[in-house]
């Protein structure tokens, strides 16, 4: 596997990120902090970097921070983001947003674990595509064949919004869109953590040596 796949990783970081599925605001905000210091890319052409916040497609309306700001920040945030309210760790509504996040997780988790086991969600893969284009501006489809299930023919052109869309234009429908659904046949789930990974070699059991080795004391341990 020579390539990296940066944009399937971000996904496969953000569902493996155990803090990303709690309800805990001080947790979900390091995790995304974390994650998204990392990287930059931006909504728009208007906004040229995107480290700070999310917006969550199911919780419209707000901007969720990573970090806490002053008083006085937040008064010029209300003003520079308008009609999106932000919203920080400390916030009561951050709970929400926490819960929000949690959702779209468990549904690429659903996703990816279906994949592990050679079954293409093509109803699942619709969903996201429609999602991310909900205005109805652009044409969509898959065409799914039994003999390739993991090469379905799509047509798309983005329109971000969401977190969500960002994770699932560019780390799933990206790849169908160029021929290269196959790598979520590849896509494995260590059988001693539970974390998705791509594995380099495609008899990979674990995510890491670490796993195996964990594995390997816990059974030593058991014939004791």
């Amino acid at each position: 596997m020579r390539e990296n796949y940066p944009n399937l990783k971000l996904l496969l970081a953000v569902i493996n990120d155990d803090r990303l599925r709690s309800n805990d605001p001080e947790k979900v905000s390091k995790g995304l902090l974390e994650i998204f210091s990392k990287i930059t890319f931006s909504y728009s052409e208007n906004d040229p970097g995107f480290t700070d916040h999310v917006v969550l497609r199911h919780y419209p309306g707000f901007k969720v921070f990573f970090t806490n700001f002053e008083e006085v920040e937040k008064n010029r945030l209300d003003k520079k983001i308008g009609e999106m309210f932000p919203i920080m760790p400390v916030n009561k509504e951050y709970r929400n947003a926490c819960k929000a996040l949690s959702r779209s997780i468990r549904t690429y988790r659903s996703f990816l674990t279906k994949c592990t086991k050679g079954d293409l969600d093509s109803e699942q893969l619709s969903r996201f595509a429609n999602e991310c284009f909900l205005d109805n501006l652009y044409k969509v489809e898959f065409f799914s064949f039994p003999k390739k299930p993991f090469d379905p023919i799509v047509w798309m052109t983005p329109n971000l919004v969401s977190l969500e869309d960002v994770l699932e234009m560019f780390g799933i429908l990206y790849y169908f869109f160029n021929g290269k659904g196959k790598i979520f046949s590849w896509i494995k789930q260590c059988k001693q953590c539970g974390k998705f990974f791509l594995p380099t070699n495609p008899k990979a059991f674990f995510c890491s040596e670490r796993c195996r080795g964990r594995l390997r004391y816990l059974k030593k341990i058991g014939k004791k």
